[in-house]
């Protein structure tokens, strides 16, 4: 039996003879890996990822050898820093679902829920996003682990939210599906942990949770069953063709009834008792679990890109990641070029280059490096596709190609036509918030030459947003306006406005529950960034729109 400290990265390894731990120190310092996802690898070393301390999510991976006590640490920068994702291994490859953070990984810088799954090579950590639900309006945390099920590529996951649901994903196709629901499933608790067992011999799912409470509660174990594999509802009910509608999920009663074993409740420092849990379901919940696939997005950020918005990535023509082969050098000429290039046809000067890069270094040393870095940048972005570094008349710009993609670059055309024009089809306008959704402009990168920079994008991104929300045509568009909504808050986390328009919404769709948590993560937040309770109640933000 072994133990891990990620923060000290140290091992202890219980003696079942001495009945005691290798290590006797105790950790004094809170940790910064709150709520991380593990596992087992096939050459039994342990995988961990992600977590949460002192404000900030983590998108790190430690691949670490019980044997010889070594730990690799590595970041993962196409996945968001996060806490609470869902893992599971599946011969060498590492899949990571879901969790809740945000792309600069600073708490306080509008945190979501996700809706996404990832696939990590062990070997070579090349990592694949496989895809995302967008907009995903369902606000749960998966627990901590993911079963795989070889027959249908597919992954059953478990969440304490929305009453205690269980979901089933599909590797291969974006979608989340609920299966089964736990009745008089209790999730108040302060502290919440669930792992999810597959039993082959029986051939049930176990679902345990614990529990902790701060005012004094006994701490609990609940303990639940389902016969593996689980059917979905579609696969145990037909569907009336002529309406496609779920009102036939309140019959669904009897079914599940049928299906589903009991379950064990087992209080822990608490009276025991035996407790029959059924999975069951009813029409207005299981209605409003119906998860929609989207729609195949516009613009392709897979290959041949370069992507500023969100984090900085770098993919090449045939899909390779190759944003670790940017050194601090490299990364800052890059940013250094496309951004003055954007701001100003011309570029930026060869000796506000040589200032900002080599400022301590003579006139021709500082010229040497510069032309060594172009050469070596030029190398590097023939791999992404046609791309050119052009110095004309001592100012360096870059020339982007057709075949090459920059979030960044089309961003600003559009956000510029947007501003410009006022007629639009539904489709433009589908395009702008796609490429706003994608984040604020480089949340990770902390340089003094970027705050001008992204101060302008989240300036101008808010200017066109808050104008969308008062266009005429999309006043009783809720999904657009939802849309809008989250696009400010990746760049204004306690905007006002945006709070009042997704309560308004989900209360308006009989969703209370969805708009309570948003207003309250959002009180949550802006006590522990401001220091002071915020002034509007539930009520005042709701009765506003």
């Amino acid at each position: 039996m072994e133990s891990y400290n990620l923060d000290d990265q140290t091992i202890s390894i219980f003696s079942f003879t001495d009945k005691a731990w290798t290590q006797t120190s105790k950790n004094e310092k809170e940790t910064g890996f709150w709520h991380h996802t593990s596992g087992i690898a096939p050459d039994s070393t342990i995988i961990t990822f992600g977590g949460y301390g002192s404000f900030l999510y983590k998108n790190t991976l430690f691949k670490i050898n019980p044997q010889t006590g070594e730990f690799t640490e590595k970041i993962i920068p196409e996945i968001y820093p996060r806490y609470s994702p869902a893992s599971a291994i599946v011969d060498n490859t590492l899949y990571i679902f879901g969790g809740k953070g945000c792309p600069s990984g600073h708490q306080e810088l509008s945190p979501r829920d996700f809706s996404d799954l990832y696939a990590i090579d062990l070997n070579s950590f090349e990592t694949k996003k496989l895809w995302e639900v967008p907009n995903f309006d369902k606000k749960f945390l998966p627990g901590s682990n993911m079963v795989y099920n070889k027959e249908e590529s597919c992954f059953y996951i478990i969440t304490g939210n929305m009453g205690g649901v269980l979901l089933k994903i599909s590797i291969n196709e974006p979608g989340i599906i609920p299966v089964s629901e736990i009745q008089h499933f209790d999730s108040g608790a302060d502290f919440s942990f669930s792992q999810l067992y597959h039993a082959p011999r029986s051939q049930h799912l176990y679902c345990l949770y614990a529990k902790n409470y701060k005012n004094g509660q006994p701490s609990q174990i609940q303990i639940y069953s389902l016969s593996y594999p689980p059917m979905v509802y579609s696969q145990i009910l037909q569907q009336d063709k002529k309406k496609q509608d779920f009102s036939f999920l309140w019959y669904l009663i009897p079914a599940l009834i049928l299906l589903v074993g009991t379950s064990n409740f087992i209080r822990k420092r608490g009276k025991n008792r035996k407790k029959d849990n059924k999975f069951s379901t009813s029409k207005s919940e299981t209605d409003s679990l119906i998860f929609t696939v989207p729609d195949k997005p516009y613009f392709n950020r897979d290959r041949a890109c370069i992507c500023l918005l969100g984090s900085f990535n770098v993919k090449s023509k045939t899909g390779e990641n190759i944003t670790s082969s940017f050194t601090p050098i490299l990364k800052s000429l890059l940013l250094l070029i496309l951004l003055n290039t954007e701001k100003d046809n011309r570029g930026i000067t060869s000796k506000k280059l040589d200032d900002l890069l080599w400022g301590d270094k003579n006139e021709k040393s500082a010229r040497n490096n510069r032309n060594v870095s172009i050469s070596r940048l030029r190398l590097l972005l023939e791999k992404v596709g046609n791309i050119q570094i052009v110095n004309d008349n001592n100012f360096w710009k870059i020339v982007l190609g057709d075949d090459v993609f920059c979030d960044y670059h089309t961003a600003l055309n559009y956000i510029d036509e947007a501003t410009k024009t006022t007629v639009h089809d539904e489709e433009f306008f589908n395009k702008v918030l796609e490429l706003l959704l994608y984040g604020p402009l480089l949340p990770n990168t902390e340089s003094d030459y970027l705050d001008s920079f992204k101060s302008h994008y989240s300036d101008i991104t808010i200017d066109l947003l808050h104008l969308l929300l008062h266009k005429e045509e999309f006043q009783n568009n809720d999904k657009f306006r939802l849309k809008i909504a989250d696009s400010i808050f990746q760049h204004d986390s306690f905007n006002e406005e945006a709070l009042r328009i997704k309560c308004s919404i989900f209360c308006r769709n009989d969703k209370m529950g969805i708009a309570k948590s948003i207003y309250d993560n959002f009180c949550k937040e802006y006590q522990t960034l401001l220091g002071e309770k915020y002034g509007l109640s539930f009520n005042d933000v709701t009765k506003e729109e």
